[in-house]
């Protein structure tokens, strides 16, 4: 949406606006909301945008929190504006909204996601209200999970202040991961421990990041997590079973391929190879033939725990001459 656009040029400082500027931006919102009118709602939240403070920020999640459900485009256009503030009171101010809406209203949920890419210092601030109020564990680890995401000194500190409170030993563990992420120092959720090695240390700031990560390269989603996800991501690369892929007679990677003169070397028509990924994960792998699988003596073994089937000619248009896919009978691996 348009309105993110001027986040670069509006976000760097917040103007002094008077009670008749906020007068007039809420109303022009409203009336918006009343009317659908989604270019009416970016002109007046770019007008918020502009102010920048925390009186701002309340206006919109206030209005957003009425928006009708049948107006999803605009209620997550305020949602996105709410997620580019960077004025410290401003975004704890957003904090305190997203306790008071805690589990009741969805839009505190909502607008917990939506900061997950800022990183300046009044997300810290959002984060530190949610992290040590009372909410829904759910949006208490959440917070600890982001906090590890921002590498700033304050992220340690509002991290520390939480773990002092929380008794709940899941939500400490969340927050002992960030704190590790962060800090990499393998000290155990005991604040303080915490407390002495940070006022030994804070001066010096946090280490640089580690280049790559954790982990390896999977193919997989988790590659895309950030640090603290993916120390707690239970993938099926931990399982210690395997799985099963029934490819297609028209793998042409594999040795007993049916010869096909017209076909170029090495290029199969069946294009997903999940065993490739399966494989990259560290999981034992085994591929049948959809000839084989269909065998009256074919068991599955024991130790399979998935079973995955590679294709993509699936639909009456695919054209593929050795499962016949437009014929009465076909060798496709979906019936």
């Amino acid at each position: 949406m348009r309105v993110l656009s001027v986040v670069a040029f509006v976000a760097a400082c917040v103007l002094v606006a008077s009670a008749d500027d906020y007068s007039r931006l809420k109303k022009q919102l409203l009336r918006a909301v009343k009317t659908n009118d989604l270019e009416l709602a970016e002109k007046a939240l770019t007008g918020l945008l502009e102010i920048g403070d925390a009186k701002a920020a309340r206006i919109i999640i206030t209005v957003a929190a009425d928006v009708p459900q049948n107006q999803n485009r605009l209620y997550w256009q305020m949602i996105n504006t709410l997620s580019v503030f960077t004025d410290p009171e401003a975004l704890a101010e957003l904090g305190k909204l997203m306790v008071s809406y805690g589990g009741k209203r969805a839009i505190g949920r909502d607008m917990l996601f939506a900061l997950q890419r800022n990183r300046t210092l009044g997300a810290v601030r959002a984060l530190k209200e949610v992290l040590t109020a009372k909410c829904p564990r759910d949006m208490r680890e959440m917070a600890a999970e982001m906090l590890g995401s921002i590498r700033r000194v304050e992220s340690v500190d509002a991290l520390i202040e939480a773990l002092k409170k929380s008794f709940n030993k899941p939500i400490k563990d969340v927050i002992n991961d960030s704190l590790r992420v962060l800090t990499g120092m393998p000290i155990p959720p005991i604040a303080k421990e915490w407390e002495q090695w940070w006022s030994e240390n804070r001066a010096r700031g946090l280490p640089k990041k580690r280049e790559g990560g954790l982990g390896k390269y999977t193919g997989t989603v988790v590659d895309e997590l950030d640090d603290v996800r993916k120390r707690r991501m239970f993938g099926g690369e931990k399982i210690k079973l395997k799985v099963l892929v029934i490819t297609a007679c028209c793998d042409k990677r594999w040795p007993d391929f049916p010869k096909d003169p017209d076909a170029r070397e090495d290029v199969p028509v069946v294009f997903d190879r999940i065993e490739d990924i399966t494989r990259r994960m560290g999981i034992e792998t085994i591929v049948v033939y959809r000839w084989q699988f269909e065998k009256p003596d074919y068991k599955i073994p024991d130790d399979v725990l998935v079973v995955c089937i590679n294709c993509t000619q699936i639909h009456p248009f695919c054209i593929c001459k050795h499962c016949r896919p437009v014929g009465q009978k076909h060798d496709r691996l979906f019936t």
